[in-house]
């Protein structure tokens, strides 16, 4: 097999979709949806000839197969994404606890062999993940920037440093948010009318210079 151990191995384990292909055939396809390994080499580690595999794999039943199989593995390494990143910032309740810095890349790392359509789907969570994170109310934004970051990282085959990836998301989804929190700030305020009037003109001005410091940041 192209893996000892690793997510990937963890999702198949629990992964027994109906079928009626034969199992091996199944194994194969799934494999194939979900991984960057060659028919050539399914077929040699299955006991397929290359022509025999590549006919199971053009059915609309094994198509049908890989399809569920993909949207599983995504859901399943979104849903494990969050949980890490849950689970992290959940044990963070003082500074010193963040000094263990956060890093799930043990969990994913077989995710060299994932697929192109995995990442493909992956990459599309990110930018929903960075959407959600702006419109946030701030208590689980950082849960959402972390898994964004765990997903990313995921996306370009862990051959970047998590640490960088991390700080990527971070400096693109904390402007984002603090941009639209800003705003709406100030519409409460210019909508004040019972606050002090020097008050009120001080807090505007320092809305106004948080809102061109985060123009530059951006």
């Amino acid at each position: 097999m192209f893996f000892t151990s690793g997510f990937l191995e963890t999702f198949l384990r629990g992964y027994n979709p109906l079928t009626t292909l034969p199992e091996r055939a199944a194994e194969a396809a799934i494999l194939r949806g979900c991984t960057n390994i060659k028919i050539k080499e399914l077929a040699e580690d299955f006991g397929y000839s290359y022509g025999t595999l590549r006919g199971y794999l053009v059915r609309e039943e094994t198509k049908r197969l890989i399809e569920e199989a993909q949207k599983a593995f995504v859901d399943a390494i979104f849903e494990e994404a969050r949980r890490e990143a849950t689970k992290y910032w959940e044990k963070a309740e003082t500074p010193e606890d963040l000094e263990t810095p956060f890093d799930p890349t043990k969990r994913f790392g077989d995710c060299k062999i994932y697929g192109a359509e995995i990442r493909h789907r992956l990459g599309e969570l990110v930018e929903e993940l960075m959407s959600e994170a702006e419109e946030s109310d701030g208590e689980n934004l950082p849960i959402l920037l972390d898994t964004a970051a765990t997903l990313l990282w995921i996306t370009r085959r862990g051959n970047k440093s998590f640490n960088q990836v991390r700080e990527l998301v971070w400096d693109q989804g904390m402007p984002r948010f603090l941009k639209r929190w800003t705003d709406e700030v100030r519409e409460k305020v210019e909508e004040a009318s019972t606050m002090d009037r020097d008050l009120k003109e001080e807090l505007l001005d320092l809305l106004t210079l948080i809102a061109e410091y985060l123009e530059i940041v951006e």
